[in-house]
């Protein structure tokens, strides 16, 4: 289909102090090799930001994304709720 609007997806890893910001990128380093197995990888934008409960590294991951050129954001929550 000719209306189906192009989309890349920033991917961030959030971590928190109770949660090793180590087993934050390990895991969103699996999401995207499977995702890689399924679909084309260039849609997808791995941000090496990992946000550990700071602002500051919140609006650097954001600029990332953005300098990356992604026009949408999914924010890996790994397993903590």
């Amino acid at each position: 289909m000719d209306n189906i609007p192009s989309v890349k997806i920033g991917i961030v890893a959030v971590s928190r102090d109770c949660f090793p910001a180590s087993l934050a990128v390990n895991r969103r380093k699996a999401l995207m090799r499977a995702y890689a197995d399924n679909y084309d990888i260039a849609d997808v934008y791995e941000c090496p930001v990992c946000i550990v409960e700071s602002e500051i590294h919140m609006i650097q991951a954001l600029e990332d994304i953005k300098k990356a050129g992604c026009n949408a954001l999914c924010v890996y929550l790994c397993l903590f709720g």
